[in-house]
């Protein structure tokens, strides 16, 4: 079936066998048949189980602003970040107060955090501040990850990660 539906929908991309892409008449060919066979599940519940541990509470989102002011290396007096440059610049220029402050919190509280950053220099900050905290980002090895699951098993109270690198063996 899995050969059948490969020859059906799909064609090598280039010479490199385990990238396929959808043929051209295939694309809406295929997903007409993934639906005559194909279920989409949110939830046990779904298919008769019991889900309540699947209900997740409501989400918190907190705002905290960092005074920093950002100012070109061209310019004598701070300007507000317009490109993507100048933005990423700004990011970079407040990282230490930023990582301050969500260490800050952290730290004095016990509850359980996933701190998502988007720059790596942001969570080897954290990671340092922390000390109870276990990190994980993309270049990890298999075994590292594996490791660093002890937040998945409430062993560990904060886990800080890259946005991409989240994903858990």
């Amino acid at each position: 079936m899995a050969l059948e539906m490969l020859a059906t929908y799909f064609i090598h991309d280039g010479g490199d066998t385990s990238k396929w892409r959808l043929k051209g008449h295939g694309k809406t060919k295929f997903w007409e048949w993934m639906a005559t066979w194909s279920v989409c599940i949110r939830s046990p519940e779904d298919i008769g189980f019991d889900g309540s541990r699947y209900i997740l509470p409501g989400l918190d989102i907190n705002h905290h602003v960092v005074d920093a002011q950002f100012v070109p290396d061209d310019q004598l007096f701070p300007v507000i970040a317009q490109t993507l440059s100048d933005r990423r610049s700004a990011k970079r220029s407040s990282l230490d107060d930023r990582v301050q402050l969500a260490a800050d919190i952290v730290n004095s509280s016990d509850e359980t955090f996933i701190i998502w950053c988007n720059l790596n220099d942001e969570s080897t900050g954290l990671k340092k501040l922390i000390p109870d905290a276990e990190e994980v980002y993309g270049s990890l090895s298999i075994e590292e990850r594996i490791e660093n699951q002890r937040f998945t098993f409430g062993d560990s109270r904060v886990i800080i990660t890259n946005h991409l690198s989240l994903g858990l063996v």
